[in-house]
């Protein structure tokens, strides 16, 4: 799979133009993850963004819970 025509069939980037999206696909890799792994840990700064093709992602929070009320 490539990643451009990958890119246009993500609804988050529906309406930015072709033009552009060629310009991100060149930047763009394809990165697989081993189950179990981090991908990007609480904290750090993140230096890329990701779209996932495959698969699913769990979000966990490392902090401990936080007690009082929620606003």
């Amino acid at each position: 799979m490539t990643i451009a025509p990958f890119l246009r069939e993500v609804p988050l980037l529906a309406g930015v133009p072709a033009a552009m999206l060629e310009r991100l696909a060149a930047g763009a890799r394809f990165v697989g993850v081993p189950a179990g792994a981090w991908l990007l840990r609480e904290g750090e700064d993140a230096a890329s963004a990701f779209v996932l093709s495959a698969g699913w992602l769990e979000v966990v929070s490392e902090r401990p819970p936080q007690r009082g009320i929620l606003r």
